[in-house]
């Protein structure tokens, strides 16, 4: 597991007020943020397996698009993907105008593209090159978006805040020795996420594979999950005292 620490201080003026009947006093304050970030394997993805369809007759169109559709879905269930897993995502069907290269005018023909795509979540990562490849052979040509995370980051987020309050402290301490000042108590501390955006991997293929196929893109499909991170953001406000 690998944490990175960044930390960004500031000092800043904090003005308390007292009574009506005590004079306003000041505060000299440090505003400190401190960054923690935990890294792991992760456990579960997420994949978008499709197909397009396309035809003259808008019936040839939708039938090639479920049969293949129907295959894509058989081939998920044989890797023991439960079907609560599995989710349409999207079912489009739309009609493109044919236009005369040459002119550029419209033929008065035209052509129906269906589009369909299923959201499948695979709790064995190890399982994503078997996806992908059955799914091509089943006669998928839209595959995108593999995002792979961790299905409970409870831990990585404590190891995470744990780095990051190590972060703050240590900072918010060598500035006010470098001040030669005496760090309090703090008067605030608040949590927020990091800079840090979680990394997506994507193996992405769209076009014309062939219904059915085979063939050397669908018997090798490599996919590297890499490491997801988690990454937390501690501020406080420390009351510096002069020594």
């Amino acid at each position: 597991m690998k944490r990175y620490l960044w930390g960004l201080l500031v000092l800043t003026f904090l003005l308390v007020g007292c009574s009506d009947d005590e004079q306003l006093s000041q505060k000299l304050t440090l505003s400190v943020a401190g960054y923690g970030q935990a890294a792991g394997d992760p456990d579960v993805a997420d994949i978008q397996l499709g197909v397009t369809s396309v035809d003259a007759n808008i019936s040839k169109a939708v039938s090639e698009a479920n049969r293949v559709n129907l295959a894509i879905t058989k081939a998920v269930a044989d890797l023991d993907i439960p079907s609560e897993d599995v989710q349409t995502g999207s079912y489009n069907v739309w009609r493109e105008d044919i236009y005369n290269p040459d002119s550029g005018q419209p033929t008065g023909e035209y052509r129906f593209h269906v589009d369909i795509t299923l959201t499948v979540r695979v709790l064995e990562v190890d399982k994503m090159g078997d996806v992908i490849s059955l799914a091509l052979k089943a006669g998928a040509n839209n595959i995108y978006g593999i995002n792979f995370r961790v299905l409970e980051p409870k831990q990585l987020e404590q190891a995470a805040r744990a780095e990051a309050i190590i972060d703050l402290q240590s900072r918010a301490q060598q500035i006010a020795d470098g001040l030669n000042m005496q760090l309090g108590a703090p008067l605030s501390v608040n949590e927020g996420l990091g800079p840090i955006p979680l990394p997506i991997y994507t193996y992405g293929i769209k076009g014309d594979v062939g219904y059915g196929g085979g063939g050397d893109m669908a018997s090798a499909s490599p996919v590297s999950p890499g490491q997801t991170s988690v990454s937390v953001q501690v501020n406080a406000i420390y009351e510096l005292i002069p020594r």
